[in-house]
């Protein structure tokens, strides 16, 4: 493998938000470094497109995405489509699905409880029965917008999409 300068600088101009202008960041290749990091952690949000699920996924992947792709960029100019981003994080999550499924089912409990945000404290017994119900509820919907990220973003079959998010006690039937 040809040996690459460490430090390289690349710019990278990406929308930061819907209502934001453009903006240009300063990050780095061809180590292991933050630098490389923070690229790959915008190639991959970029991919993985604007939500609290995808945020939490993007964290999960994009480590090993710098390690696997970042690392190895020796050019101050670089193009990388969307499918060779898929096809690299495919390769982790099937790599690692242990791994993976632990963090998935982190990301959705996280945005579960984000997504009702009670302070658990504060509540009666009889408010604590909805709290475990809301919860259940929203579980349940994350794990189905997972699902759908991981069929529709990288092309995964819904049965591996099923497997790596596992079922919220509702899906059971519990």
């Amino acid at each position: 493998m040809e040996s690459c300068v460490p430090q390289s600088i690349v710019w990278v101009t990406l929308r930061v938000s819907p209502n934001k202008e453009e903006t240009r960041l300063d990050f780095r290749l061809g180590y292991g470094g933050s630098g490389p990091a923070q690229l790959a952690l915008a190639i991959v949000s970029d991919f993985l497109g604007v939500n609290r699920l995808a945020d939490r996924l993007a964290v999960g992947l994009h480590q090993q995405f710098k390690w696997d792709v970042v690392a190895r960029l020796c050019e101050d100019r670089f193009e990388i489509s969307q499918e060779e981003v898929r096809i690299a994080l495919s390769r982790v999550i099937v790599e690692d699905e242990q791994i993976m499924r632990d963090w998935i089912e982190d990301a959705i409990f996280s945005s579960a409880c984000e997504s009702i945000d009670i302070d658990m404290d504060s509540q009666a017994d009889d408010q604590r029965l909805d709290y475990d119900r809301s919860l259940e509820a929203a579980e349940s919907s994350m794990r189905q917008e997972m699902r759908h990220l991981l069929v529709e973003r990288f092309g995964m079959t819904q049965a591996f999409a099923e497997r790596l998010t596992g079922y919220s006690k509702t899906e059971r039937g519990s």
